[in-house]
């Protein structure tokens, strides 16, 4: 009887499994593996930036500072911790070293940033988990 039992519930165990949603899962998280020493340099090369911030405005708005002489070319990437067809991505347009962001149209909660850019001599990546009112 007992024996049957654990059989029984291995049984439902290994069907319960198969329905597993696995859709937060990475495809390709051996290549990110990889990439984590580059990753570290660029957060590296971020930290050394002074002024570096991300701000929440009060009308809907996210503010980026990235001070700096240098024209810089990069992405914001806003990335969902509950689904991956929520994840935008924005291109950086700075003006006088800032950049607003309209934040009506995504939904609230936590969002994981990650503003990676470059100046041409160096790459930086930025990350930070911000809530969304």
């Amino acid at each position: 009887m007992v024996f049957l039992t654990f059989v029984a519930l291995s049984i439902f165990q290994l069907m319960k499994s198969r329905n597993y949603d696995n859709s937060l899962v990475k495809d390709d998280y051996y290549v990110d593996d990889i990439g984590l020493e580059e990753l570290l340099k660029k957060k590296n090369n971020a930290m050394s930036v002074s002024g570096l911030n991300i701000e929440e405005m009060a009308d809907d708005k996210l503010l980026i500072v990235i001070p700096g002489d240098k024209e810089i070319k990069g992405t914001i990437n806003f990335q969902s911790p509950f689904s991956k067809k929520e994840d935008k991505i924005f291109t950086l347009q700075m003006q006088n070293d800032s950049m607003y962001i309209d934040t009506k149209g995504l939904r609230q909660g936590k969002w994981n940033l990650e503003v990676e850019w470059t100046d041409n001599i160096k790459e930086y990546v930025y990350l930070e988990s911000i809530v969304l009112p």
